[in-house]
């Protein structure tokens, strides 16, 4: 009724369900006793837009593809496959010491030991206590190290991002340290003071997995492209020519701030000895924050954004990230909070995205994935949808067959840890 379709036979070929697929019941292949009821889509029309499935996907007969590979063109199915399992585990859950959490990171070394760092205070977003603590796991994310610090300052420290250096196996944490132009008044912080987003970006490194760290070194300045605050969040990407690139964007709020609020890329072609920037991406009708990057096998770079529009932005450079397409909206909704890209490709070629597929809540938290420009986005698997909390801010870091996502539930409650398993099918 939804798609034109009247006839299954007609349209495919297909005279018996059981006899093309080997499957005599979807409850007893899936579980699932009811698609309406577990996929929550009462109307293709109303949730993509797509009035014929032959229209949207080019798919004239059915039989000519396996199940995989109609998984991978009907881009716009909101199906979680039944083929990835979810496990949870808790990172970090707030205490008397640490009451906000927020804006976590996750990077992998080799051997399952897994790193994770983020932005925490005592009291609450902003104020100068606000610091980067780091914990690690050696059983794949399952238990945690106590956190420790990892930088602290006298302002306000933001947006970590880790990045393993995979030969030497050098552990790298960027991150935005707030400076006295980005003082704000707030009789709530105690006696630390508060700070606005943004300031420098800097990095430092370990060679000993977090314990101890480098000097840190600012690689872009307040005074850089404005004046203007400059902050980051989301993961550093190695293109196919060995170039490091890292995105990052611009947030006035004081009356030092002289810059536009854009976003960019901060780029090493020499891992990370010296940076240079490309882009000033922006808008006029919403900010553009938050940027994620991931490149695909055709070398296009997508660089997507947080929007107050209620819609994921996206830009493209076929030049290796110099050059940066209008930012225009994409079809997948966004509640004004941070998605994230992997840096990484699953083994089948795909880009993974995490999000939240809603304009109003920062739930459910979902992974789509993508194999190119042309083919969109199919949502294969929800982390957390439970109402009685948010998700928000996920990272992304894909490993083998495994995907590692990071989030935020809600940042007074702690940083949690999915993980999407392919359990059969290796990739």
């Amino acid at each position: 009724e939804e798609t034109g379709i009247t006839s299954l036979k007609e349209e495919t070929g297909i005279t018996s369900l059981k006899e093309e697929t080997g499957i005599t019941s979807l409850k007893e292949e899936t579980g699932i006793t009811s698609l309406k009821e577990e996929t929550v889509i009462t109307s293709l029309k109303e949730e993509t837009g797509i009035t014929s499935l032959k229209e949207e996907t080019g798919i004239t007969s059915l039989t000519r593809m396996n199940q995989k590979e109609q998984q991978l063109k009907n881009h716009h199915m909101k199906v979680t496959s039944p083929n990835i399992s979810v496990t949870h585990h808790w990172v970090f859950q707030t205490n008397a010491s640490l009451t906000y959490v927020h804006m976590s990171t996750i990077a992998k070394f080799s051997a399952g030991h897994v790193v994770t760092a983020f932005q925490a205070s005592s009291i609450s977003e902003g104020c100068n206590d606000q610091s980067i603590f780091i914990s690690s796991s050696n059983d794949d994310g399952v238990t945690w190290s106590p956190v420790q610090f990892a930088q602290h300052d006298t302002y306000a420290l933001w947006g970590p991002v880790l990045y393993v250096e995979p030969k030497a196996e050098i552990l790298w944490l960027f991150y935005t340290a707030s400076t006295e132009y980005q003082k704000r008044e707030d009789p709530n912080c105690g006696g630390f003071g508060r700070s606005y987003p943004g300031g420098e970006v800097r990095f430092v490194t370990s060679k000993d997995r977090g314990k101890t760290w480098s000097q840190p070194r600012v690689i872009l300045s307040f005074q850089a492209h404005g004046p203007v605050g400059k902050m980051t969040a989301n993961p550093l990407i190695v293109t196919e020519t060995g170039r490091w690139m890292l995105p990052y964007w611009q947030e006035p709020h004081t009356v030092y701030d002289k810059g536009i609020g854009a976003a960019g890329v901060l780029v090493s072609d020499d891992n990370g000895v010296s940076w240079v920037t490309y882009g000033s991406i922006h808008n006029n009708a919403t900010w553009l924050i938050e940027n994620t990057l991931f490149q695909y096998q055709s070398g296009e770079i997508l660089q997507m954004f947080r929007s107050k529009a209620g819609f994921i932005y996206e830009s493209w450079s076929h030049n290796n990230g110099e050059t940066w397409a209008t930012a225009t909206p994409g079809r997948l909704l966004n509640p004004d909070s941070k998605v994230c890209l992997s840096a990484k490709a699953t083994g089948n070629g795909a880009a993974v995205l995490a999000y939240n597929p809603s304009q109003t809540a920062r739930r459910p938290l979902v992974l789509s994935q993508s194999f190119s420009r042309e083919t969109g986005w199919q949502l294969f698997a929800t982390l957390d949808k439970d109402s009685s909390c948010t998700y928000q801010y996920p990272t992304v870091l894909v490993s083998g067959d495994t995907i590692f996502t990071t989030y935020s539930a809600d940042t007074r409650v702690g940083i949690k840890l999915a993980v999407a398993t392919f359990y059969d099918y290796q990739q």
